[in-house]
């Protein structure tokens, strides 16, 4: 089996099927794992997509939304059990009280299908997150935060342990031999293949040219300040989610979003050594009106992330070849999707069976013109 893309998608599947004494080939374009979008985020862990949980309902529908959340919790679920997540889930701050109906209608739904869940006054967001000067917030208790390089790179050990080949500055592409052979070709080689799991995010569409129109590209933007003497719990959310901020271990924080900030909300954009001014100047307002109005920044950069034209991912086997499987298009939420995904690809597999919803298959493609 041959998994292209070192991300938390493509470590999970190959850690799951090196466990399963298959022999995996895994694959990645730069010089080793959780080098892409997956390990420059922020590394947040939780519920559905980063607006709270009643927004995705409302998209969706209830039953769709909730088997996505039921993904989330197998998600933070398999992080934990491998060792990475620090539990703790997280926290929708409002920035005015406009958004606190939205707050509560997500509270209900959240809690008529028992999973924990609080309602915060502005004090107690302050209190829970050490951030001033927000309004209420809701608090789901699914998840946490991870580091995501590192834990990236955790996943990564166990699955080259467990016996997974793995060899990074590949550049790989799935082709055919006109004979039937499915071949991936890396380099000047070909290798022929039993089955490919296409994990190579904003990539995938360079290694499977059937993705290369099913993918909507993102460019998502982040800032990093020198170490705080104040420390800030947990990893959460604000803005209808569209502001997100962590403090590392050393006392810097990292804030990312403020996409708002541009017309087109960034999509489309695939060069990731681009800072957009406008968006870095709304995330630097965040910290001096938030976080700390002193506080030096050292550090601004950003990343690509991928999602599917419907804005849902594309997983499982690909219309067309069912030995080709895709395990991309997460968004910028990846880390509350990819390890419960790509386990549940590679699983899919060794058995022959989905364990994934249906509308979120990669055969919806045959749909798409």
């Amino acid at each position: 089996m041959v998994v292209i893309g070192a991300g938390l998608a493509g470590a999970c599947a190959a850690l799951t099927l090196a466990q399963a004494d298959v022999d995996v080939l895994w694959l990645e374009a730069d010089s080793g794992p959780g080098r892409g979008a997956t390990g420059r985020t922020l590394g947040h862990v939780g519920l559905g997509l980063l607006e709270q949980p009643i927004r995705t309902i409302r998209a969706v529908g209830e039953e769709r939304a909730w088997a996505l959340f039921k993904i989330c919790l197998d998600n933070a679920a398999y992080l934990d059990a491998l060792g990475v997540l620090e539990p703790g889930g997280q926290i929708w701050a409002a920035v005015d009280d406009r958004e606190g109906e939205v707050l509560r209608e997500s509270y209900a739904a959240l809690t008529a299908h028992s999973v924990d869940a609080a309602l915060l006054s502005a004090t107690q967001v302050a209190d829970r997150t050490g951030v001033q000067g927000l309004s209420e917030g809701l608090w789901c208790g699914v998840g946490g935060v991870v580091d995501p390089h590192a834990a990236v790179c955790r996943v990564a050990e166990r699955a080259i342990a467990a016996g997974a080949k793995a060899f990074g500055r590949s550049e790989a592409q799935v082709v055919g031999d006109g004979a039937g052979a499915l071949l991936v070709q890396v380099g000047d080689r070909k290798v022929e293949a039993e089955a490919v799991i296409v994990a190579a995010g904003a990539r995938s569409g360079a290694v499977v040219p059937a993705l290369q129109h099913a993918l909507r590209s993102v460019r998502d933007q982040a800032l990093l300040t020198h170490p705080l003497k104040q420390t800030l719990p947990g990893a959460h959310r604000a803005g209808q989610g569209y502001t997100a901020w962590r403090q590392r271990a050393d006392g810097r924080v990292v804030v990312s979003g403020c996409r708002w900030a541009t017309p087109h909300l960034e999509t489309g954009e695939t060069d990731p050594s681009v800072i957009v001014p406008s968006i870095q100047a709304a995330l630097e307002r965040f910290v001096r009106k938030h976080i700390d109005a002193d506080v030096e920044i050292a550090e601004r950069w950003a990343w690509i992330w991928a999602t599917g034209r419907d804005g849902l991912p594309l997983v499982g086997r690909m219309p067309g070849d069912a030995r080709v499987l895709a395990c991309t298009g997460f968004g910028s939420t990846a880390w509350s999707f990819e390890a419960a995904a790509g386990r549940a690809v590679a699983r899919g597999l060794l058995t022959g069976a989905s364990e994934l919803p249906d509308f979120i298959a990669a055969k919806r493609l045959s749909r798409w013109r």
